[in-house]
């Protein structure tokens, strides 16, 4: 039998705004449906799209079918599906890696009114943890398939020889937002966990320093890790989304 990934979903609303949630690398849509479903319940429509490369089965494609000028085509997409319903008024939000493209979306899309970051690496050079857990998730999916030692060693040595240069360009993309980021005029919400261990936790702080205090909404979760949608934050961060959205309006 087949094993079936998660899948990109669209949970309908009847209230005037949509809510776009973009997930973490190596993530997926499960990790934005507790959040989703608290919004959901609120009113509002929530698109959860995935990116390109996600959710596979195969860790590889990430490195090999994904990019973040793939990933921002993924973004974009996802917010013409929601204006192709009618939304014209969209708050976008994403986590970790899903954060640099709800950064951008706010900074360039006029139908994108507000929305924020939750353990966004912007401003953060330290990308130093982040292999060991790709590789950690790629054992993890080559036990769930049942891939065989061989094919396990031989995908590990692509993703050493992958991942660096894939990282860079994220990089690169974090380096790009940094200035732009004190030319916010839209509502902008920063959620930190104080426990990260993926990322350096002062990121969020540095992030919000950049924002002017007439548009900022920051959001600190002093005992929280990095995963903020899922672990013990994830009942306050969606109670601070669902306030910081009501004002929106």
């Amino acid at each position: 039998m087949d094993r079936q990934w998660p899948q990109p979903f669209f949970l309908a609303g009847s209230q005037k705004i949509a809510i776009l949630l973009l997930h973490a690398y190596t993530g997926n849509s499960t990790d934005m449906r507790l959040l989703a479903q608290a919004l959901n319940r609120q009113g509002y429509a929530v698109l959860v799209p995935q990116f390109r490369g996600h959710a596979t089965g195969e860790p590889l494609d990430i490195l090999m079918a994904g990019s973040p000028a793939a990933w921002w085509q993924d973004t974009l997409r996802a917010i013409a599906d929601l204006q192709s319903q009618g939304y014209q008024q969209i708050a976008c939000f994403g986590l970790s890696l899903g954060g640099l493209f709800a950064a951008k979306a706010i900074l360039t899309q006029p139908t994108v009114i507000g929305g924020g970051t939750l353990s966004a690496p912007i401003f953060t050079d330290d990308f130093s943890r982040i292999p060991n857990q790709f590789i950690h998730y790629a054992q993890k999916i080559g036990q769930l398939v049942g891939r065989d030692t061989y094919s396990q060693h031989r995908e590990l040595q692509l993703i050493q020889q992958l991942l660096p240069r894939q990282l860079a360009d994220i990089q690169t993309l974090a380096h790009q937002l940094r200035p732009q980021i004190a030319t916010i005029r839209k509502p902008f919400l920063v959620a930190q966990g104080g426990q990260d261990q993926l990322i350096d936790p002062q990121a969020g702080q540095r992030l919000a320093d950049q924002i002017s205090t007439n548009w900022l909404t920051f959001c600190w979760y002093a005992q929280a890790g990095h995963v903020l949608t899922v672990n013990q934050a994830h009942q306050q961060l969606a109670q601070d989304i669902i306030n910081f959205i009501d004002k929106l309006k």
